[in-house]
């Protein structure tokens, strides 16, 4: 896909030929404004018309009686569905607005970040050509991606897997998410999904000092925000998101590099504390047909009898048998979970009663 960049008076200047067949227009003027007069028109347009400001730019006090309108969430999903319903008989997106600077790098960058993955590449621009505006980037890049699960939902046939909260909560996942006590990125990818989806603000807080942490480690002389766009864009491998780090970027505060070791362990502790890990139909990987419900415990302090049961009067026209095991991946210990009784949860018929669980005794771990 080939987004480019225009001013209004490049727009014009360009529109005095044909424009290339499978080319799109997103045009961007100011509020109250009448769309650019063009001596000939792309296959596709978008009209658009909000000012270039953010909520932060407005003295409501002193603007006395101006007319501005905000970039809304609207727009944002106008733009999302336009580009969506044009991507299949378009290969040219045109971003425009007046100055070609902060409206249309913004868009521009969203899309590009949304499909290629690069939209850093135009905050980054080395001509320094853009300035994009924060707020419709972030704005635009969500109603993208919105857009994208309506039109490919990963859970549209029944989910095998599962993170599954203290609370009760089960969130379907593609894999499991785990940190590593010596890989710190892999706690950092597993960290994003743990900052959106705990019920914890402590564990929120220590994500965000982990993240600014591993950041100022990155380069001491440099800004960290900075320091995270880089790497992110540099690394062949995915560990954070652009759009997570825009989102956050302004709850990012100093946090001494020389931490980053402790706080990785902290983060850890917590992703095994508040989520067990369940799946259908096999204990890593999910094999089709099997009716196998196995879950993993990682934590100590917390009897996850009851979550268990809820879960499996949820899920009981799926689940034959149930296993209940230590979760061996993050703790080093591979052992069954008990009733009262003493039968190990392996495989054990599910009756749909409720469901107790026990450690083994010391001498059977």
């Amino acid at each position: 896909m080939d987004v480019q960049i225009y001013s209004l008076p490049a727009l014009i200047q360009l529109a005095h030929k044909p424009f290339a067949p499978n080319t799109a227009l997103i045009s961007i003027g100011d509020f109250g404004d009448e769309p650019p007069v063009l001596d000939y028109e792309p296959a596709h347009m978008l009209r658009l018309n909000f000012d270039d400001i953010m909520l932060s730019d407005i003295d409501y006090e002193n603007c006395g009686k101006y007319a501005f309108r905000l970039f809304s969430e609207t727009q944002a999903k106008q733009i999302a569905d336009f580009v969506y319903q044009h991507l299949r008989d378009t290969t040219t997106f045109l971003c425009q607005c007046r100055f070609g600077q902060s409206r249309s790098a913004a868009v521009a960058a969203a899309i590009q970040e949304h499909f290629e993955h690069n939209g850093m590449d135009i905050f980054a621009d080395e001509k320094e050509r853009y300035f994009p505006n924060i707020m419709v980037f972030r704005t635009t890049l969500k109603a993208l991606n919105e857009r994208a699960e309506r039109k490919h939902d990963k859970f549209d046939a029944e989910p095998t897997a599962w993170m599954i909260r203290r609370d009760g909560k089960a969130i379907p996942c593609l894999q499991h998410l785990y940190g590593n006590e010596e890989n710190v990125e892999e706690t950092l990818y597993a960290a994003e999904w743990l900052y959106q989806h705990t019920a914890r603000q402590k564990t929120q807080a220590l994500v965000l000092d982990l993240i600014a942490a591993y950041g100022a480690s990155l380069n001491p002389h440099r800004n960290a925000v900075r320091n995270l766009l880089l790497a992110i864009k540099n690394k062949p491998y995915v560990f954070l998101t652009y759009s997570f780090i825009w989102d956050v970027m302004e709850k990012l505060y100093y946090t001494h590099p020389d931490s980053v070791e402790h706080l990785n362990r902290k983060v850890i502790e917590q992703l095994n504390s508040e989520f067990l890990r369940a799946r259908l139909g096999g204990l890593y990987h999910t094999v089709k047909g099997c009716r196998d419900m196995y879950f993993r415990i990682s934590s100590d302090d917390f009897d996850w009898s009851d979550v268990i049961s809820r879960f499996l009067r949820a899920h009981a026209h799926q689940t034959n048998t149930v296993t209940i095991v230590r979760d061996e991946e993050s703790t080093g210990e591979a052992w069954f979970y008990q009733y009262a009784n003493g039968a190990l949860l392996d495989k054990a018929p599910y009756t749909g009663a409720p469901v107790r669980i026990f450690p083994p005794d010391p001498e059977r771990k």
